[in-house]
């Protein structure tokens, strides 16, 4: 009954936000760098934080630290989903939410490493947004993401609340409804795709400091790769990094013409599945070994990328 009270909430909370969003014009208009070609609502990725609220009330306020951190992330990222805030404000929240995040978890690291994830984790979430470009990518990618934590927390090491993954994979279905389809009814927005990324990071640091192992890698294997050599790609071509483009590999491909928004997304969601496979298969081997296969795989993910780029007729250098 606590799931279906999730669901129903979460339905209810978007068919609210459909009417409100029109009535205040959250729209997403095109221009150069959009994937889409007619203004949508924006910002319907609320849903992955209100289910995130729900999980904190029902299960006597878990992870405090973790909630006040991206709350106060979601916040800016909302405000900026309906009015642009300038890059350093986000950025500061964004250090001040990966920081919370980071004593949530308790590492016990010297501060030189802590620092190391602090920048991993504000990268990580800026990376997701980027990635959050087409109908669909964001949410199959982070439901086989966190499937595959809720699969190991569930039969292989209790790390995290399972209830959390639970709630977000449900919000993911609700969003799902208006949002995996040709043309969407509305997107996920900077607070969807930012607040996933928090829960996906915030998951990702549990599982990495209760196992010690590298398969966290192969976990976001697919975005971590792309995100990568699209930064080192566009370095390499004298671009600024730091603004807004459409050198992603998806958006190539979707600007090809040849595979349709959500089956792209589905490929995708395909790909990261088989990863989170191998690592399930490795995860009992020698730590030495689990690296090999993290190092050998990443490879071939290289490969492929810049052979898909090739095929799509794109500059590599």
């Amino acid at each position: 009954m606590e799931y279906i009270s999730v669901f129903f909430i979460l339905v209810f909370v978007a068919f609210v936000y459909l009417k409100l969003a029109k009535i205040f014009n959250i729209i997403d208009n095109p221009n150069h760098r959009s994937s889409h070609k007619t203004p949508t609502i924006r910002g319907g990725g609320v849903l992955f934080y209100v289910a995130l609220i729900v999980f904190f009330v029902f299960s006597g306020f878990k992870y405090p630290l973790f909630m006040i951190g991206t709350t106060l992330v979601a916040i800016v990222s909302f405000v900026d989903d309906i009015h642009p805030l300038a890059p350093k404000l986000r950025f500061v929240v964004q250090i001040i939410g990966i920081v919370f995040l980071l004593l949530e978890v308790h590492f016990n690291l010297n501060l030189f490493i802590l620092a190391i994830i602090l920048i991993i984790g504000v990268a990580f979430i800026n990376a997701f947004n980027f990635m959050d470009g087409i109908n669909a990518i964001t949410g199959f990618y982070s439901s086989v993401v966190l499937g595959g934590f809720l699969y190991f927390d569930l039969f292989i090491i209790d790390f995290v609340d399972e209830k959390m993954l639970s709630f977000i994979l449900i919000s993911i279905l609700v969003f799902g409804f208006f949002n995996f389809r040709k043309k969407a009814l509305f997107f996920a927005g900077d607070i969807g795709s930012i607040s996933l990324a928090s829960i996906i990071f915030l998951t990702s640091c549990l599982f990495f400091k209760d196992t010690n192992s590298p398969i966290v890698f192969l976990m976001l294997g697919i975005y971590g790769v792309e995100t990568s050599l699209t930064i080192i790609r566009r370095f390499f071509l004298k671009q600024n990094i730091t603004e807004a483009h459409r050198e992603h590999l998806y958006q190539k491909i979707v600007d090809n013409r040849t595979v349709s928004h959500v089956r792209l997304s589905f490929y995708y969601a395909i790909a990261q599945s088989l990863l989170i496979i191998e690592g399930v298969y490795v995860f009992t081997l020698d730590v030495k070994l689990q690296w090999i296969y993290v190092i050998v795989s990443f490879a071939i993910l290289v490969i492929v990328y810049s052979y898909l780029l090739r095929k799509f007729s794109v500059k590599l250098v």
